[in-house]
């Protein structure tokens, strides 16, 4: 049987235009999830994390996990119900500065690597004057003098 094009424009809106229909105005109701930030009995438990996402309609009990035996650098201690992690601190070797609104890393800019001294900044501070366009020296300046405090305050 040969269809015209008619009938093909007729068949394609009888199955798509219901579709669409469908797509636009009859959603699906889905329960909201709502944030979690009490432990179940009020008090912190061990390995259950405070402030997770957990759906309305079946709120679940994380269960608790031993820390393995590589990981002892981050240990969980729970003190009168509250929960603190101890982390060993990591010094960052990158100094950032503003300029213009934006976040710059100094280090980057003067074109040497992170955690150099601040006399092979000097020397990068000097090459890209020496190099650099005379608008952008103001620029160069504020990065130098962004790793001299950073120098002065360790």
């Amino acid at each position: 049987m040969e269809f015209t094009p008619k009938q093909y424009l007729l068949l394609y809106a009888l199955i798509v235009t219901p579709l669409v229909i469908s797509f636009f105005f009859i959603r699906r109701r889905q329960l909201p999830t709502k944030l979690n930030f009490k432990a179940n009995d009020g008090g912190a438990k061990p390995g259950v994390v405070v402030g997770t996402i957990s759906p309305v309609s079946s709120p679940r009990q994380q269960i608790p996990q031993q820390p393995r035996q590589n990981e002892t650098r981050s240990m969980t201690r729970f003190q009168a119900g509250a929960v603190s992690e101890i982390r060993p601190r990591s010094k960052s070797l990158n100094v950032h500065f503003q300029w213009n609104s934006h976040p710059w890393d100094a280090y980057e800019v003067l074109g040497i690597p992170a955690g150099c001294s601040p006399e092979a900044a000097a020397v990068a501070y000097q090459e890209q004057i020496k190099n650099g366009d005379p608008d952008s020296m103001l620029f160069f300046k504020a990065a130098y003098e962004a790793i001299l405090k950073a120098s002065l305050r360790e």
